[in-house]
């Protein structure tokens, strides 16, 4: 509890300085918007479209929405002046930018717009460049042989220049659709080339994140020991070049790479950490991944409770996060149109923003029902696991229950559980359940009764038939053979015939109607309670 109360405390300080910083951004953004168009004025031809490309390197990253609207009015400038190098290069960054903005179809389209611009003119570096931002959006998108088929075209022309630094970011481009793929082999093979180019042209940023992915790739493999020496020497160069959010994501790896040695101690103080360095730098998005990890690393420890605690964090956050993009994309549309068309777009803007509040409702609903069916499965599971505990102790006691007839008379009821005790003292001191020959009349000759006092006894104490009590011993036994392994040496139709079975399906159909489970079913559940597992 005091860690939820602490982890509310500290999302209640991120929402007021997410809300303090938003609450002046429409006047900044028309601020900005104002002085771009004020910079263009005097400026013509190239000037213009060069003022255009300068503003939108800088708020590229900062102020994203402002940028798209300052690319749209350059490409038709552009257009204006017939500029194909401009166009192609002005589609290619508006296309980074959508991607960038998980707009995923609008980044296509302008993408395949600046490969056709640069097909057009004959410009085969611009069209090798477009290709390399096209396959990033296809990793998404999972199209994968086509990301990989316009890379290694890409590839063949960078190879003909000087360019090492794009030249290795194609390579380890290759190398994470290889990984994404799942062809591991072709994926360090590409990622080890990525970090010689790389190496050569100095790019320490981006030498460090191949290192890391191919850490990451080694550790997909369980070779832990390679995993290691990548991700130590990703953390060398990052903290050279003191980036923090690269560090985190690292820090997400190395938990991963522990996560999957079992090594769960570990893996929880790297998630910790990188949570820890999520908060500090106000990343909302990294915090969902740390939470993510953590509750995965507390759920394969059967730690159910702590899980879903971080499950509920992260649930919370990833809604906070998407009311403050929300919030922050209002208003820099808002600052951006209010200049020139603040009537005509805040129509628009107000039939956005209740599209976008059905879709948050949609999924708010869709993750309460995910909640709720994993709450169920582990309530299931509980249930299951209760009830497998119950089978293993009566497989091991392998005594029928011996219930109390109300309806017969003191007379009655002490003939019939003397003759249904010397039954049972038959099936648990001499195993004869175990002859698939038995029948009711041998059973009678046995315990020296009739049928009809042998039936009576068994339906009064047992509370079912003849049929039900032996199969009910011969599940036990089979339940008994198969928790000690017995499935090494022999078949499932083996240990049938053992236990008295006269066939494989008559087993299975029994077992099911005994435990709930099939046999099959049943030896799984023990070799996932195993230590060794």
């Amino acid at each position: 509890m005091l860690k939820t109360k602490a982890f509310y405390d500290n999302l209640k300080s991120i929402i007021f300085f997410l809300s303090f910083s938003f609450s002046s951004l429409i006047f900044a953004q028309a601020d900005n918007y104002q002085r771009y168009k004020e910079g263009l004025e005097g400026k013509s031809g190239v000037e213009r479209l060069k003022y255009a490309e300068e503003r939108v390197t800088d708020l590229f990253s900062s102020s994203p929405i402002l940028a798209e609207k300052i690319l749209k009015d350059a490409i038709r400038d552009a257009n204006i002046q017939q500029d194909t190098l401009f166009l192609i290069n002005f589609h290619r960054t508006l296309g980074g930018l959508q991607h960038h903005l998980a707009q995923f179809e609008s980044a296509t389209r302008n993408l395949n717009l600046s490969i056709s611009l640069a097909k057009k003119a004959r410009k085969p570096l611009e069209l090798a460049k477009s290709k390399i931002n096209l396959s990033s959006v296809f990793l998404y998108t999972r199209q994968y042989d086509l990301a990989i088929d316009y890379l290694n075209e890409s590839i063949e022309v960078f190879k003909e220049t000087d360019d090492k630094k794009t030249l290795g970011i194609a390579y380890s481009n290759l190398a994470n659709m290889y990984g994404e793929k799942g062809d591991l082999s072709k994926a360090i093979e590409y990622g080890k080339i990525s970090i010689n180019v790389q190496q050569e042209a100095g790019d320490t940023k981006n030498l460090a994140i191949s290192h890391m992915n191919l850490g990451s790739v080694y550790s997909r493999q369980s070779k832990f020991n390679e995993a290691s020496v990548e991700l130590n020497r990703a953390s060398e160069l990052f903290s050279s070049l003191n980036v923090k959010l690269e560090l985190i994501f690292l820090y997400l790896e190395y938990s991963k790479m522990y996560q999957r040695q079992e090594a769960y101690s570990e893996a929880s103080a790297f998630g910790n950490l990188a949570l820890e360095m999520a908060r500090n730098e106000n990343s909302l998005d990294f915090q969902i991944k740390a939470f993510n990890q953590l509750g995965l690393i507390d759920y394969q420890q059967q730690k159910y409770e702590s899980s879903l605690e971080y499950l509920k964090s992260q649930m919370i956050l990833q809604d906070s996060l998407y009311k403050s993009l929300h919030a922050k994309q209002i208003r820099e549309t808002s600052a951006v149109y209010g200049v020139f068309e603040a009537e005509n777009k805040a129509q628009i803007l107000r039939s956005e923003v209740e599209r976008e509040k059905s879709l948050f409702w949609l999924i708010f609903i869709v993750a309460l029902c995910i909640l709720i069916l994993l709450c169920g499965m582990v309530f299931l599971w509980f249930r299951l696991r209760a009830k497998n505990k119950v089978l293993f102790e009566q497989s091991k006691k392998n005594i029928a229950p011996i219930k109390t007839q109300e309806n017969l008379n003191q007379e009655e009821h002490e003939k019939y559980r003397a003759l249904y005790e010397s039954i049972i003292e038959q099936f648990e001191e001499k195993k004869i359940y175990l002859d698939s020959t038995l029948t009711m009349g041998v059973l009678s000759d046995i315990v020296n009764s009739n049928s009809n006092y042998v039936s009576k006894s068994i339906n009064a104490f047992f509370g079912s038939n003849f049929n039900s009590l032996i199969n009910y011993y011969r599940v036990n036994e089979a339940k008994r053979l198969i928790e000690k392994g017995a499935l090494d040496t022999y078949t499932m139709e083996s240990i049938a015939s053992k236990c008295g079975f006269t066939s494989l399906s008559v087993f299975n159909r029994s077992f099911k109607k005994e435990t709930g489970i099939t046999p099959t079913y049943f030896n799984k559940s023990i070799l996932a309670c195993m230590p060794d597992n």
